[in-house]
């Protein structure tokens, strides 16, 4: 058998931005109640009243 080479855990950051920090990204999908989803460093992303594709600012 081969040794399984572990990593240590990630640490996790519970507050990926800054309070009030504004993002741009890009609205991949929809959810189930309309808000538009996207995706920076990993960490989801909802924002109201937003359509896939667009790229909004927002904070």
């Amino acid at each position: 058998m081969r040794p399984t080479m572990q990593r240590p855990p990630k640490k996790f950051v519970p507050v990926p931005f800054a309070y009030h920090q504004e993002i741009e990204m890009t609205v991949d999908s929809l959810t189930n109640l309309g808000s538009g989803i996207g995706r920076i460093d990993g960490w989801v992303v909802f924002v109201p009243f937003s359509l896939p594709g667009e790229v909004v600012k927002a904070r």
